[in-house]
């Protein structure tokens, strides 16, 4: 007998959820594909105007910036779409207001040790790895995630993208067809970022939303306090993705140049497929009371399947992109290829099944211990293993710890009340 006849009615497809959900990943996704085509024209670039010494001192301190970037962020990346999803817009502004003060103290307090960092790590160019450093520092100010929140792709893009791809187009003009140095490129980078800041600070104050209505801010020391497992949770992953670098440059110095290279590759395939992560990070806590779990459930499938795709698929065009964007100076083993293709597919199950699982689950407390248990292998098989097999072998410790984050991630998931 039927489950109809029985009373029970049939399951029915959405058909309308996989449309607005390719929607709305298609959207995030222009400003990934656009911002990502313009950044991987500039690492030939730079590695044209300085050479691949040159492109390793900027590296180091693009890697030191990501950690500074993550620290300014203080969490909102983490908990900000989720904080912002179902919020008016008075809601809006003073979670904004209250994101903005905080960063902006911040931001003082941890750009003077991360130039020192870059300048202390780059020896060979100082100056680049102070300039890569603030390249990627100052992105902790953006707003991007209240448009991940909010599922607004279209200002995401015009307010967010547009002033960087900008900037970074005026960069590698000035570089490939002016002659000149990384330095011009770098600065441009950054006044492309500052741009985007501004945009979408005035969009927030002046034009999101015409309610005059008034909430009271709270205080930069409870702030702190509230969000502190998120930055936590922040900060260790962007150490895990930016120590690597450091670690290969002093114990095998000689495959600095090629690991740069494969973690630019890795970030980049990461950002492009963060579109789907910004959707799912977005839908999950806007569920139905009493589904969040199975819709996080959901999220971590869909991207498992997506982790496989792409990990083979960069296996099979793995050694033409390090051919290109090496420029024929910087090359790498396909082991070192295999490697990378395992820790992005890695790097997203982490991402997703962390702030898109358990951050909306209100488990960060087990975030942050997964993130810091993982962080440690990972950098331990990096140090060991980098010694031992160069490029390929750190690739393969980052892969590790990746690796590792997911299972966690997923147990503790998996330990959640249906």
């Amino acid at each position: 007998m039927s489950r109809h006849a029985l009373g029970t009615p049939p399951r029915v497809v959405d058909f309308g959820f996989f449309r607005r959900g390719a929607s709305a990943v298609g959207g995030f996704g222009l400003s990934v594909v656009l911002l990502g085509l313009v950044t991987l024209v500039a690492i030939p670039a730079m590695i044209v105007a300085e050479g691949a010494a040159g492109w390793g001192s900027i590296a180091v301190g693009q890697a030191i910036g990501i950690v500074a970037s993550v620290a300014i962020m203080y969490g909102w990346g983490v908990t900000g779409p989720a904080a912002v999803a179902r919020a008016n817009f008075p809601q809006l502004r003073v979670e904004y207001s209250e994101s903005l003060k905080v960063r902006l103290l911040l931001s003082v307090i941890v750009l003077a040790p991360a130039v020192g960092a870059s300048a202390f790590f780059a020896r060979v160019s100082p100056e680049l790895g102070i300039l890569g450093c603030l390249s990627t520092a100052l992105l902790g100010l953006r707003g991007n995630w209240v448009f991940v929140g909010r599922g607004e792709p279209v200002r995401l893009l015009v307010l967010e993208t547009l002033p960087r791809i900008l900037g970074t187009l005026v960069g590698v003009i000035f570089m490939l067809w002016l002659g000149f140095g990384a330095v011009t490129g770098l600065l441009a980078q950054i006044t492309g970022c500052i741009a985007a800041i501004g945009a979408t600070s005035l969009w927030v104050y002046r034009h999101g939303g015409r309610s005059r209505s008034k909430m009271e801010t709270r205080s930069t020391r409870s702030l702190l306090l509230i969000h502190r497992h998120g930055v936590v949770a922040s900060v260790t992953a962007a150490a895990f993705g930016s120590t690597p670098i450091i670690l290969v440059g002093l114990l095998a110095p000689a495959s600095l140049p090629t690991f740069a290279l494969l973690q630019r590759i890795m970030y980049q395939m990461s950002t492009a497929s963060s579109p789907l992560a910004d959707v799912l990070q977005g839908w999950v806590p806007r569920a139905p009371l009493g589904r969040v779990r199975e819709r996080a459930f959901t999220a971590f499938r869909l991207a498992a399947v997506v982790a496989g795709c792409a990990a083979g698929f960069f296996a099979i065009i793995g050694p033409f992109v390090v051919d290109v964007l090496g420029a024929s100076a910087v090359s790498a083993p396909y082991s070192a290829v295999l490697a990378t293709g395992l820790a992005t597919g890695a790097s997203l199950l982490a991402y997703v099944s962390g702030r898109a699982g358990l951050v909306p689950l209100g488990m960060m407390r087990q975030l942050t211990s997964n993130t810091l248990w993982g962080t440690g292998l990972g950098l331990t098989a990096t140090a060991v293993l980098s010694t031992l097999a160069g490029a390929a072998g750190a690739m393969s410790g980052v892969a590790i710890g990746l690796g590792s984050q997911v299972v966690m991630n997923g147990i503790s998931m998996r330990r959640t009340r249906p």
